[in-house]
């Protein structure tokens, strides 16, 4: 009965737990939108490094950013809460990082298992992006974050967005041009694969602007 008593009171914080980080998540993103990808997120900035190669680039279709929303809610809520493992930590990049840090201080995540098999994986995996990232944009983002995908849902009422004075603009494409997502501004300024990395701003053209909602 005890065991029982602590395993109710272990999954009641892990869910407890679960919903907190929910919760941070949708307030940061209701207030700010996606801005934490194109600002803060530091494999986001080792991909956008690596876009500046000068090599052929590949768009992605308009859909494949809605496959973020699913993954989610299937790898950081579903899975975690059955199986109480924090699965897509192991293998997003922050998490190889992490281990590759480990390894450094002489910590040998190789030579255990399961352990050892998630590090090798993983480590595959960021490679992977990271050769990806050579010929499409940010592919990590715009494919798999499940962070940027529920944030840029929230773009459409977050605090912070992008105003175009589509009764004035004189449509001469130059924010679009701007974007390294391929979105249109005009079209649709609040655009889910948006980093609101405020590229189309910075062309400096009066009839865009980056505002905050009051």
């Amino acid at each position: 009965m005890a065991s029982m008593g602590m395993l109710g009171s272990f999954d009641s914080k892990f869910a407890a737990s679960v919903l907190a980080a929910f919760a941070v998540l949708i307030f940061f993103g209701a207030a700010f939108g996606s801005f934490s990808c194109g600002w803060l997120c530091p494999f986001g900035l080792i991909q956008d490094l690596l876009a500046k190669v000068p090599v052929k680039k590949f768009p992605l279709p308009s859909w494949s950013g809605h496959l973020r929303l699913p993954i989610f809610i299937g790898l950081v809520i579903a899975v975690p809460y059955l199986t109480r493992q924090m699965f897509f930590c192991d293998v997003c990049p922050a998490g190889t990082l992490n281990r590759l840090w480990q390894q450094a201080m002489n910590i040998p995540l190789f030579f255990k298992i399961p352990q050892g098999g998630w590090a090798i994986f993983s480590i595959a995996l960021f490679i992977a992006l990271l050769l990806a990232a050579l010929f499409i944009q940010r592919p990590f983002c715009s494919l798999f974050c499940p962070i940027g995908g529920l944030h840029g849902i929230l773009n459409k009422v977050s605090g912070l967005f992008i105003n175009v004075d589509k009764e004035k603009c004189v449509n001469c494409g130059r924010c679009a041009d701007a974007c390294p997502h391929g979105i249109d501004p005009v079209t649709d300024p609040a655009h889910s694969q948006c980093s609101r990395c405020l590229e189309c701003v910075s062309v400096q053209c009066k009839f865009i602007s980056a505002d905050l909602r009051l």
